[in-house]
């Protein structure tokens, strides 16, 4: 995928499924050192190792990811490479979401990543 990546770190949001855990594996298969994020915790079939870890957060939730940043920083832990690619969708035209669910896929889509 990109070999000049081997070893550096990375994080991953909505890594326990589809795209996202897809890419950890790609990553990881390039000797990358992965960082998978997720309300879910780790995704199926991929145990933590020397090279991957799992962090079961909510990207929503701007207080814990800035106190896993800081603790991250803290320890010395440098990362090279952000991929945001958590998202959510509902089944519904935006027309027809209720309030909440429009707050839940703005919180997700656009504001977790700033």
């Amino acid at each position: 995928m990109y070999p000049d990546l081997a070893q550096k770190r990375i994080i991953i949001t909505g890594a326990s499924k589809g795209i996202g855990r897809a890419l950890v594996q790609g990553f990881l298969a390039e000797g990358s050192n992965v960082v998978g994020l997720s309300r879910s915790g780790a995704p199926t079939g991929l145990d933590a190792s020397e090279r991957f870890s799992s962090v079961a957060i909510d990207v929503c939730d701007t207080e814990k990811i800035t106190a896993w940043l800081a603790q991250e920083e803290r320890a010395g832990k440098q990362f090279h490479v952000l991929i945001n690619n958590a998202g959510l969708r509902f089944p519904c035209n935006m027309l027809d979401c209720s309030a909440t669910q429009f707050d839940q896929l703005f919180g997700i889509n656009a504001r977790a990543p700033f």
